[in-house]
């Protein structure tokens, strides 16, 4: 870890020179602009799935705006982990009848399929798809198995 301290000399004073074998040592921090990172709102939820040990073969895709703040909320009270399955194992009947869309129309393109464990007691998988052409990313949540027990605080996030 490395701090950079800048000081100002008091009135009067001029700055003490640095020798040069200390001057190549120093390299100036990098001003990292911070982009403010809006919270994602359009998250889309596999209700009603059908589907065993973890390969689903039914869904009805629900835009669950409405709930994007308790979502994100549940993301980040959760644990995350990559799938051993691809996407493809998983949703192996994924097209244009049986797809994920994004809000604009397009089939969604899933490249990253996580398993969330949310506090221990609950997990599901989240979809994450590739940029669509209108720059939306499209995310989607889904259970892992139909018998799975939901718990009582995520229940609305996950029912149609």
């Amino acid at each position: 870890m490395e701090y950079y301290v800048t000081f100002k000399y008091p009135e009067g004073m001029e700055p003490i020179p640095i020798p040069e074998q200390f001057r190549q040592q120093i390299t100036p921090p990098e001003v990292v602009e911070k982009k403010e990172e809006k919270p994602e709102q359009n998250f889309i939820v596999l209700t009603e799935m059908k589907g065993n040990d973890g390969i689903i073969t039914d869904f009805i895709p629900s835009l669950k705006d409405k709930y994007a703040d308790k979502i994100n909320q549940m993301l980040s009270d959760s644990e995350f982990s990559e799938s051993t399955m691809s996407f493809e194992e998983i949703i192996p009947n994924y097209s244009e009848s049986l797809g994920i869309y994004c809000v604009c129309g397009d089939l969604a393109k899933i490249e990253i399929v996580n398993i969330c464990n949310w506090k221990n007691q609950f997990k599901f998988y989240l979809f994450e798809g590739e940029s669509c052409k209108c720059g939306e990313k499209v995310y989607a949540l889904s259970l892992l198995d139909e018998s799975i027990e939901i718990p009582s605080e995520l229940k609305e996030i996950f029912s149609s």
